[in-house]
């Protein structure tokens, strides 16, 4: 049938059969052709494939597939590795096993290409004359080899041909809301379009579902024949040395047992899996995401008898990173490819991949330009079927397949364990506790983590442990805090350690905000490439902090074995300024009867949220707006209260800005705009006379005043507050002056504020009076009814440990309250002589908050702590430039403990001088508005700050290669790559 290749056509799902047919109608082609996918980013995390590896082989039982099995072409053969292929039994395999080894054997034994690869194994020492690292008994083992087999990057494979296709010109509609498809569109019976989450809709001439084990969600005919099942995968984190050790071994599968691959050299992670009849979710229909790091009891039994048999050093070790592999399943385990019955020829379901889909990617797509050039489908194996749906066993298997419902309810009663009578998650941590370290760093979000690389390069045999009391890496970031749709107000490239680039290769990530999952991903990896992870303790929470007697510290920690005190030289304290949440004590909340908590517990409170139709978020920061939208995006309606006094709703600004669209995440980090921030260290960039003219002179500050004019101004007009009466609400209500790093951008796929011109967020500024059941009362006395109610109402000044038995001052500064006033007073003069701007702070209609700001040494080291060189804080600063900001901290604070800073003033008076200017700066410039009563707040003030720093150590601060680029062009974490190497080229110098 002549097809029309100009058309749209439509795929549906970027998995690995998805991807294949864009490749193969591409090159057949056709010229406009879209792919959706609702996963942010490709690999999508929806597809089967998402994975580190799957099996490529050419053993079946139907010669058919034998021919097929072939990866060694330009496109796909970088992702291949034919390590060699050994598929065996056990001496207590049932017959079914046996059988499939024999048929599986006999398929590639006369193969005219495979035979000359194939090598029998019917005892041990067969199996490890292929495999040396089989240290184990293998006890009954027998099976074979087949050389020219392997394994394939799963992961990567799908990054390198979504990367190839985007280049040709094929479209991708990505992400929860753009690119998940919600509905088939008709005309009569022939499909003409699909409508996406965000209701949009898209035409076409063809639809290809390519959705895996979610099909039916869009053709529920479909699981008449094809049901939703999954197996469970798990990994071993292995060090470098035991990684080296199994490089290249075969892919192994043990068919009454499981399989597994050579270990990545990337993550280090050795993965496995283990075999059996799978689960299915007869409920829905479809897969569900409510195992989290899980595997069933039995799959893990299996895991470990397998390694015993073959790895015995690594049976005990702890899984990591466990989940369930959706996938979509058939009685017969072929395939369909076929029209949709009933849709004239405009539907294409292309499904069943049955666990042996993927190494199929390079040649599948071939078959369904064959079938929409043939209008019809000849290979009887793959047209449509009529079957049961009951969730049938496969024949091959061994086992009987389970709902997944019971992996759940196992999962559930393996979370809630009793330690010492405190109910705690989770069982096991990533590395034993042991009674004392060098140093010890609290905290795994990006300021710990480069803290710790800073260490581990300078000290690489320290004895060095991470705390961390939440379950994986990355504080705002960690696994348990993300959500759908959640993503950074940066975009790639500003966002990224200065010595560990985001690849897109390896990230899938484009010119745009980072998804959460990325950011989590990408430092869990940072962890992993520079040897952190392995040292990181999970649900290690330290709650007191004591002076010990050797001159370093005693830390009471609590873990889900219970408690326990560790001894340290050395202390860095990285847990970050969002640990302890603000939760509003209301009037009535025990009354209220449905859920209430922190936005930073909307990952852990979601699955309570499904199905709500009306919620109320409190707060008028991004967190709130973040929420607000995703809460809308689900189908609720979302009353958003902002309380009427204080410093109003967040600015927050396009991505590009000016007349010259330029992105404001790079505009931050340029030299000369920093020169219009009054700054007590500005200085420090070596630009003093234009920054006296700028702020000491009645010229220079007019000329600040209308930058910060102009840069707000283009904000508020392109935000179009003025145009709605709801939208005029959230319209900042102070200069963009004053406003420090709570500075937002909007970061969303569809527009937020068209969600309240729509209604869909109606906004009151009001402050809460009571709750009552199911019902927010404003003080106006208006009665809002609520199925939720969400508080992004910030977080606590107080640091979630405890200090005990410190000296004079204890962390802060070893004065009396006259004494601080003095030093206080002698500051402000000096501050406000030098930036006379200041002195005219907005009128807000709040009292300032009580208390000093936490009175750091370069907004890291205690007064009191200067000399001993035992305790830093990492990361108690809030800026726009975290990652680079953190890098260059964590450096400082391990030369520091080596005692290599160079320019630590030599009297008590002049150190206290410079806290005292700096903290007190910090509250003149972002008191009002932003965080400066508290702690440092970084906007266009970060790359003095890096000078600052980078003086200190004896480092070049001037990173361009000209003056010219030095003042136009943004600083990017790349600049400041390679920090360690020139300390360690600068020593060198100075020993010769």
């Amino acid at each position: 049938m002549a097809q029309n290749k100009d058309s749209p056509v439509l795929i549906l799902g970027a998995g690995a059969w998805g991807l294949s047919t864009a490749l193969h109608l591409k090159q057949q082609g056709y010229s406009n052709i879209t792919v959706f996918d609702r996963a942010d980013e490709i690999p999508s995390k929806y597809s089967a494939a998402y994975d580190l590896n799957k099996i490529v082989r050419a053993e079946y039982e139907d010669p058919f597939y034998t021919e097929l099995a072939l990866w060694k072409t330009p496109l796909f053969g970088s992702h291949f590795h034919q390590t060699g292929y050994i598929v065996a039994t056990t001496g207590r395999a049932p017959q079914k096993a046996t059988h499939h080894l024999n048929k599986a054997l006999e398929s590639v034994a006369t193969h005219p290409v495979f035979s000359s690869g194939i090598r029998p194994l019917k005892a041990s020492n067969d199996f490890r004359d292929v495999a040396w690292q089989f240290t184990g008994p293998l006890n009954g083992f027998t099976g074979y080899f087949n050389r020219l087999a392997g394994y394939a990057h799963s992961s990567d494979a799908m990054k390198g041909l979504w990367t190839y296709l985007a280049a040709k010109g094929v479209r991708f509609v990505l992400g929860e809301s753009r690119g998940r498809v919600t509905q088939l569109l008709y005309s009569g019976a022939r499909c003409t379009g699909v409508r996406t989450g965000d209701g949009q809709t898209y035409s076409a001439s063809t639809v290809v579902v390519a959705l895996g084990a979610w099909v039916s969600s869009l053709v529920p005919s479909v699981a008449q024949s094809v049901v939703a099942r999954c197996w469970s995968v798990a990994h071993v984190q292995l060090t470098k040395a035991e990684c080296d050790y199994l490089r290249f071994i075969p892919t192994t599968n043990v068919r009454d047992l499981g399989f597994f691959f050579e270990p990545d050299p990337e993550t280090r992670l050795f993965k496995l899996c283990p075999l059996g009849a799978g689960f299915t979710n007869k409920k829905d229909g479809v897969p569900t995401m409510d195992v989290d790091n899980h595997i069933p009891r039995e799959d893990e039994r299996k895991l470990r008898l397998l390694l015993s048999e073959v790895f015995p050093w690594m049976a005990d070790r702890p899984f990591v990173e466990k989940r369930m592999c959706w996938f979509a399943d058939t009685a017969d385990s072929e395939y369909c490819i076929d029209f949709v019955p009933g849709t004239d020829r405009s539907v294409i379901v292309v499904s069943g991949d049955s666990g042996h889909g993927f190494k199929m990617m390079p040649v599948f797509g071939k078959w369904v330009a064959s079938l929409l050039e043939q209008g019809e489908q000849k290979e009887e194996r793959w047209r449509w079927k009529k079957g049961d749906g009951k969730g049938y066993d496969v024949s091959w298997r061994i086992g009987q397949s389970k709902e997944i419902d019971e992996v759940v309810k196992e999962m559930n009663r393996a979370k809630l364990i009793t330690v010492s009578g405190n109910t705690l998650k989770r069982e096991v941590m990533a590395a034993s506790l042991e009674a004392s370290y060098d140093t010890v760093v609290v905290g795994a979000g990006w300021f710990g983590l480069a803290a710790a690389k800073a260490r581990l390069e300078s000290h690489p045999t320290e004895k060095l442990a991470v705390f961390e009391s939440a379950e994986s890496v990355g504080g705002t970031w960690s696994e348990n805090r993300l959500y759908p749709g959640l993503k950074s107000n940066n975009m790639v490239g500003t966002y990224e350690y200065p010595d560990f680039p985001m690849s897109a290769e390896v990230y899938g990530v484009r010119q745009a905000h980072i998804p959460g999952a990325v950011l989590h991903r990408y430092l869990t990896d940072f962890a992993r490439k520079f040897g952190i992870y392995s040292r990181i303790h999970f649900h290690t929470a330290v709650n007191v902090v004591e002076p010990s007697s050797s001159g370093g510290w005693v830390l009471t920690v609590t873990h889900p074995k219970g408690h326990s005190t560790v001894e340290t030289k050395r202390l860095i304290l990285a847990t970050g300024l969002t640990s302890t949440p603000n939760l509003p004590d209301y009037a009535g909340s025990k009354s209220f009867d449905a859920p209430f908590f922190h936005s930073k517990d909307f990952c852990k409170e979601a699955p309570n949220l499904k199905g709500i139709k009306r919620a109320v978020v409190v707060g008028g920061a991004k967190s709130a707006y973040d929420v607000a939208y995703a809460l809308v995006n689900d189908g609720a309606t979302v009353d958003l209260v902002v309380r009427p006094t204080g410093r109003g709703p967040v600015w927050i600004a396009p991505m590009h800005v000016t007349p010259f669209q330029k992105r404001i995440d790079q505009l931050l980090l340029l030299r000369w705009m920093t020169w219009f921030s009054p700054c007590t260290w500005g200085p420090e960039d070596g630009f003093v006379g234009i920054r006296r003219f700028l702020h000491g002179t009645r010229i220079g500050r007019f000329l600040v005043d209308g930058f910060w004019k102009v840069l707000g101004n283009d904000v508020l007009t392109r935000n179009n507050y003025d145009n709605d009466p709801e939208l005029k609400k959230l319209k900042p209500w102070y200069s963009a002056f004053w406003i420090g790093s709570g500075l937002s951008i909007l970061n969303y796929d569809t527009s937020f504020f068209d969600m309240i011109r729509q209604k869909k967020v109606r906004v009151h500024l009001e402050n809460i009076d009571h709750l009552e059941s199911h019902k927010v009362v404003l003080e106006s006395g208006q009665e809002i009814e609520t199925e939720a109610l969400i508080c992004s109402t910030g977080w606590k000044k107080q640091s979630p440990l405890e200090f005990r038995g410190l000296p004079k001052g204890g962390i802060g500064l070893p004065l009396t309250d006259a004494e601080k006033e003095v030093l206080n007073k002698k500051a402000d003069k000096e501050v406000l002589e030098s930036f006379p701007r200041l002195e005219h702070q907005p009128d807000l209609d709040v009292a300032p908050p009580k208390g000093d700001p936490l009175r750091l040494y370069r907004f890291m080291i205690p007064f009191s702590f200067l000399q001993s060189r035992n305790l830093a804080y990492a990361g108690m600063v809030s800026t726009v430039s975290t990652a680079i900001c953190a890098s260059i901290q964590g450096l400082w604070i391990s030369q520091f403990f080596d005692g290599k800073v160079e320019r630590i003033p030599q009297t008590d008076e002049e150190i206290l001088h410079d806290i005292m200017l700096h903290t007190q700066g910090m509250k003149w410039r972002f008191g009002a508005c932003g965080y400066g009563n508290d702690l440092p707040d970084f906007v266009f003030e970060s790359v003095p700050y890096f000078d600052f720093l980078l003086k200190d150590l004896g480092l070049n601060n001037y990173r361009k290669s000209s003056l010219l680029e030095e003042v136009t062009t943004p600083y990017k974490p790349g600049d400041y790559a390679g920090l360690f190497d020139e300390l360690e080229e600068k020593e060198s110098l100075k020993k010769n």
